[in-house]
């Protein structure tokens, strides 16, 4: 059974999954997207293009969006890929579930109800790539014990995207949102929320990460 935090965590998207996918026809997102997309290229694909078969596993991976594009991205660079696609939310893993069946790619890519927390019925040093897009380290309870989690399961000269929340960022968007009584929560404990809807979350320097 999950933790009060954790059942959070689920309501908050278990509300959002149905219009989860919707943030690509809002102009920030859509942005922010295509320049990410272009970083995962670059950082990314090009760096194992050359390889046969990757093993690729999406620690929090929501509907299964970047997987799928780094599943694009690879395809078009004839390199193939086997995913494991990891999430804390049933609602959210059905939208990934539903696309995978659409795209008929059930034997490429494979979808797991877990907590990145404990990533023990998986392979150690099993894993060329893992993501985390977006803030999912910044949603665990405990972001370090994670990170410990998924640096076993990679491959020595395995590589590890994620995407954090930054606290300076949280401190500018307090400000400039007149949420000024949030910011001794983001100084004292690092935390951080963007609505009232959501739970507070973990934003992290740029050293600490």
């Amino acid at each position: 059974m999950e933790n009060n935090y954790y059942k959070k965590v689920i309501s908050y998207f278990s509300r959002k999954a149905d219009q989860y996918d919707l943030v690509d026809k809002q102009s920030y997102w859509n942005l922010s997207d295509r320049l990410l997309e272009k970083i995962i290229n670059k950082k990314i694909v090009d760096r194992f293009s050359k390889s046969k078969k990757l093993q690729i596993m999406d620690a929090g991976a929501g509907t299964g969006r970047w997987s799928l594009i780094l599943y694009n991205l690879f395809k078009r660079k004839k390199v193939k890929t086997q995913f494991e696609l990891i999430d804390i939310t049933p609602l959210m893993l059905e939208k990934a579930k539903d696309k995978i069946n659409q795209k008929r790619i059930t034997t490429e890519m494979k979808t797991h109800l877990g907590n990145i927390e404990n990533l023990s019925g998986y392979k150690n040093n099993f894993y060329d790539i893992i993501i985390s897009f977006y803030n999912v380290l910044s949603f665990t309870e405990k972001p370090f014990k994670a990170l410990l989690e998924i640096y076993k399961k990679l491959k020595n000269n395995g590589l590890y995207a994620c995407i954090v929340s930054n606290k300076y960022h949280a401190y500018f968007f307090d400000i400039a949102t007149n949420r000024g009584s949030d910011l001794e929560k983001i100084s004292d404990l690092s935390s951080v929320r963007f609505n009232k809807k959501m739970p507070y979350i973990h934003c992290f320097t740029p050293s600490e990460i």
